[in-house]
């Protein structure tokens, strides 16, 4: 059990405009002006049967205090307030029951993907900063929260991965979408594309809060539930709010319609935003006390994303990936980038996604240009005309991370090898890890004199070693390889007559030797 809203539960205690200190509107401050009745608000959830207090630090991140002036405050607030919440869960835990602390990362007032104004790397400080401050001040768990652009979280998830490995230790992570009545983020994702985008992520839990209420959770909890190989967690709003901004739903109506999705094994944590006071929390810890939590899905599903997913269980198989946006594929394209007709070739891209692509190649790599400023100019207009997954070709691994940061979902990466060694694969595979993407991993290694394989023991054994390098070593999953026994010799002629059988005998074997992964 979570606990319910701060900012709607303040407004309850009478605060005077002193309280605010000059910066009306701005919550987090009472957690330094007003520590006691935040202190009461974490000690009225943990009475009314929440296990988890979240910190008054929702906006507390350096782009919104901006707009007080109060940028240079960030640590402040998130130290204060999560040092209050930890004294009362401190308090609380030796009563026999214990309380915990759950650091409250709003989506802060940018949008990567739907407004721009910002780059990845400018928002990820801006979340590692907030993260940073919560981490010392002794949360025990981070919550990612009312997300709303896809681009936001993973800036905010690759954050997370900087501040762990700066404090030296990890916490768990729950992130928490927040969808209109469509069952849409605000950046167009539905609930399989926003799993698709962050289940890469070790999360704790991974869910949807804030929205229209209780009522309009079904069908995200239902696709989510189908899918995640996580726990699922909801905390909605006690409905909407009328004209005065009073929310009107009652904790008995709340909590029926939350214990009904419990008792359809559709949650593993509950808790409420706007509106849902500490009633609303007794009355739902009391509806699904006993209820059996929801069990997860025993293996992720092997999903690629745009703003739309694409589950492999889902199609007729093969996938098909598109490849006229491919500067070295196709001399039209090229043309098109050489002369910076950018419309056409977003054009090109739409017209491969009608004629059924479920993938598009995207390969800007050029002697007489400059392919990292192409990705820069291109991707931005591609995404946001096709909401198809995205394969990105090139052996630039900086390429390759521009892509992750602007792509709103799961990337392919294609091509890494073993031609150089294995510091680049390496260094890939930390991307997929930070990022999320599968790796198309192309079967060549070392060997000057036979690095590209004409016969299948040697395709084979190329894959060996990089499964064991890359799941053992790097840590990568199964799923997340996709292996390229490559097909440029085939109709070479000559010495190389039997390379297409070769190559085909490969693909089954590394099939039947590597369940899990896919093949080109």
């Amino acid at each position: 059990m979570f606990d319910g809203a701060m900012g709607s539960y303040l407004q309850s205690f009478g605060l005077k405009e002193s309280d605010y200190a000059g910066h009306d509107g701005l919550n987090e401050i009472h957690s330094v002006s007003r520590p006691d009745v935040i202190t009461k608000i974490h000690e009225d959830y943990l009475a009314a049967g929440a296990d988890f207090i979240e910190t008054n630090t929702f906006g507390a991140n350096a782009a919104a205090l901006a707009g007080y002036g109060l940028a240079a405050r960030v640590r402040e607030f998130n130290l204060a307030s999560a040092r209050l919440a930890k004294a009362a869960a401190d308090k609380f835990s030796k009563t026999g029951r214990r309380g915990f602390v759950a650091a409250s990362v709003g989506p802060t007032n940018k949008a990567l993907f739907v407004t721009g104004g910002l780059s990845f790397d400018e928002l990820r400080a801006i979340y590692l900063e907030q993260l940073t401050a919560l981490i010392d001040g002794g949360a025990d768990l981070l919550l990612l929260e009312t997300a709303h652009d896809i681009l936001n979280l993973k800036a905010g998830l690759a954050a997370v991965k900087l501040a762990f490995r700066k404090a030296g230790r990890e916490l768990p992570v729950i992130v928490s979408a927040t969808m209109d009545e469509r069952n849409k983020m605000l950046s167009g994702h539905d609930a399989e594309a926003f799993y698709a985008a962050v289940e890469h992520f070790p999360l704790a839990a991974l869910g949807f809060n804030c929205s229209t209420g209780p009522e309009g959770l079904g069908l995200r909890l239902e696709r989510l539930a189908s899918r995640a190989q996580y726990p699922v967690f909801a905390m909605p709003n006690a409905g909407l709010p009328d004209e005065n901004c009073r929310y009107l739903q009652t904790p008995q109506t709340f909590s029926a319609v939350m214990a009904g999705y419990a008792g359809k094994g559709l949650l593993n944590a509950a808790g409420g935003c706007c509106g849902a006071g500490p009633a609303h929390i007794k009355a739902l810890a009391m509806a699904v006390e006993g209820v059996k939590p929801r069990v997860p899905q025993a293996a992720a599903p092997w999903v690629v994303s745009g703003v739309e997913a694409l589950f492999y269980d889902e199609i007729e198989p093969p996938v098909m990936v598109g490849e006229r946006n491919n500067s070295i594929g196709s001399k039209k394209f090229q043309d098109m980038v050489s002369a910076g007709d950018w419309d056409g070739a977003v054009a090109l891209a739409k017209a491969q996604a009608a004629a059924g692509a479920h993938i598009l190649d995207v390969c800007l790599a050029n002697p007489g240009r400059n392919e990292l400023e192409d990705v820069k100019t291109f991707l931005p207009k591609l995404v946001r005309a096709v909401r198809l997954p995205v394969m990105i070709d090139t052996t630039d691994i900086a390429v390759m991370e521009e892509a992750l940061k602007t792509v709103p979902g799961k990337v392919l990466l294609n091509s890494v090898n073993f031609e150089f060694g294995p510091e680049k694969p390496r260094a890939v595979a930390d991307l997929v890890k930070t990022y999320g993407a599968k790796l198309v991993f192309g079967c060549i290694d070392e060997d000057k004199k036979n690095g590209l394989p004409l016969d299948a023991e040697r395709k084979v054994a190329i894959a060996r070693r990089a499964y064991a390098f890359l799941t053992g070593e790097c840590g990568l999953k199964a799923g997340d390889l996709i292996f390229d026994t490559l097909v440029f010799p085939v109709a070479v002629g000559g010495g190389h007559a039997k390379t297409a059988h070769e190559t085909i005998k490969a693909i089954g074997r590394i099939k039947k030797e590597f369940p899990g992964v896919k093949t080109v």
